[in-house]
């Protein structure tokens, strides 16, 4: 079941155990005494898996403990039961919670949860207890649901060290009687004492530690976890409402600055497509030009992906569109006879403007061509839309960076914050098993919800001083026709826009949780 070969430990190189050797069958009962300091409590945390030796090997079920991965510990804890001398309870949740946990991270139908559950409480004689807080205990009663958390599992193996250390002769009585009924069914016990009375009741091998050696004589399915992580964030956020509340509000003055930018570029974008069919090329063909290579002209250019439409000025409507514009010197071309001006083609740019290479490449294909006298357009105004758009699109990518760390990091300190808080749980959820990604998970959530609300947040103080800057600038009449190209964001963007406060704040978490995690195994 359990076998030591030559297991030496140090501690910041003090000698904690020293060529230790042994072998505890199934359904032995072992007693680790010895002096404080010995090295019991060193030995059971070998065995747990919390500590490594520096040399020797360890087998528990065959298992090396050396050689287990971290991401594997979580398991081999779950096949044993710990049992500790300040009992570890946490004081806020019931002792039916207490109890119930070891079988939420194994994933516990809630009928075979609940099961187990009244029937380890059963067996220590807290069952009348089971609704009461942990912090109303008293010293006995909380050493009786700690019993009744380690063997809730129906472990195999079950570790105390010190479990009657606290207690008074009467109560140490009683737990030393649980520890030799649980022994009685099967279940292998390795308990650190000092306590003769213990000793002497339990009846069992006693290994003693001196100065780290030892010498021996022998005597005569699945809960509803979603729940459960749901509720442990919301009892986070509940517990910790200030830092909650600044994580939000942060969050929000992020996204919404953020936003602010993301918005002003989706208007902009807007209206430079407004406005770019103001931007045209005109396109002056020969005079003598046969209508067959005018008509083969237009086609030519109307193929090009960067025109959008092309219209023919005849000289006829050239001078007819003067005579509108001008009416006042229209006299002056009287008597003429025929239009003083040239035949045209206006050529409107796509919807997508095109870089202002394409457009420079297009004006000198038209130039070489002989049947055109000249072109003329707007290059000024091409090259600043052009780099308008770039350097919008530049700021968004500069300033959403930097605003999303900030984002993060602001998340990941107020969830780092919860994790301080809950040191204590965290470490009681790893004594009975708990996985890295079971423990964190409900941070995840938590960082999420704060995120997602921030994001919501920002959502609508974005609405507001739209609203308000659209209705001002119509009263002022400050943009004149281009009043109706301003929107807000579409319905999918906003929802992108919370789906990112969602994913700010799950990489807030992950970024606190990474190195919490890394370096508390």
């Amino acid at each position: 079941m359990i076998q030591l070969f030559h297991v030496t430990k140090y501690y910041e190189g003090c000698l904690a155990l020293s060529d230790i050797s042994l072998r505890i069958e199934k359904g032995e009962c072992v007693l680790l005494t010895g002096p404080s300091g010995a090295g019991k409590t060193t030995l059971l945390k070998l065995i747990f898996g919390s500590e490594h030796p520096d040399d020797g090997q360890i087998l528990v079920q065959n298992r090396n403990i050396a050689r287990l991965r971290r991401a594997d510990v979580p398991y081999h804890r779950r096949t044993m039961g710990f049992v500790l001398q300040d009992f570890k309870l946490l004081p806020q949740r019931t002792v039916f919670e207490n109890v119930s946990l070891p079988l939420i991270i194994r994933g516990l139908s809630s009928f075979e949860s609940r099961r187990k559950v009244i029937e380890a409480l059963r067996a220590v004689g807290m069952e009348h207890k089971q609704t009461k807080h942990a912090s109303v205990l008293s010293a006995g009663e909380q050493q009786r649901a700690c019993i009744a958390r380690a063997i809730v599992n129906s472990p195999i193996i079950l570790l105390a060290d010190e479990p009657t250390g606290n207690l008074d002769p009467q109560l140490t009585t009683e737990i030393a009687e649980l520890f030799k009924n649980i022994n009685a069914r099967g279940t292998t016990v390795l308990m650190a004492t000092h306590n003769r009375q213990v000793v002497e009741q339990l009846n069992g091998r006693i290994l003693r530690l001196d100065c780290g050696t030892s010498s021996i004589r022998s005597r005569s399915l699945r809960v509803k976890r979603l729940w459960y992580f749901f509720r442990e964030a919301f009892m986070s956020l509940r517990t910790h409402q200030a830092s909650t509340l600044i994580g939000i509000i942060t969050t929000a003055f992020t996204l919404t600055s953020f936003g602010t930018f993301l918005l002003l570029y989706h208007n902009v974008h807007n209206l430079i497509g407004q406005v770019q069919h103001d931007i045209q090329i005109i396109v002056y063909p020969n005079d003598a030009i046969e209508p067959h290579v005018l008509q083969d002209l237009k086609q030519s250019i109307q193929a090009d992906p960067a025109i959008d439409s092309l219209t023919l000025i005849s000289k006829k409507k050239a001078l007819a569109e003067f005579k509108h514009q001008f009416p006042e010197e229209a006299y002056l071309l009287d008597g003429l006879g025929k239009s003083p001006f040239p035949a045209s083609l206006v050529l409107n740019l796509a919807e997508t403007i095109p870089s202002t290479d394409a457009i420079s490449n297009l004006v000198n294909r038209l130039q070489q061509n002989p049947n055109v006298e000249r072109v003329r357009y707007n290059r000024d105004w091409v090259e600043r839309l052009t780099l308008v758009i770039t350097y919008m699109e530049i700021g968004a990518l500069i300033v959403g960076g930097v605003l999303a760390l900030a984002s993060i990091t602001i998340i990941a300190n107020t969830v780092q914050l919860a994790f301080y808080t809950r040191q204590e749980e965290i470490e009681i959820l790893r004594l009975i098993g708990g996985t890295n990604l079971f423990i964190s998970i409900p941070y995840l959530i938590e960082g999420a919800i704060i995120g997602g609300v921030g994001g919501g947040i920002a959502l609508g103080f974005l609405r507001a001083g739209f609203e308000v800057f659209k209705h001002k600038t119509h009263m002022l009449n400050v943009i004149g026709g281009f009043s109706s190209v301003f929107e807000f964001f579409p319905f999918t963007l906003s929802l992108l826009i919370i789906l990112g406060g969602i994913v700010l704040g799950c990489l807030g978490t992950f970024t606190s949780m990474y190195g919490w995690m890394r370096f508390r195994l």
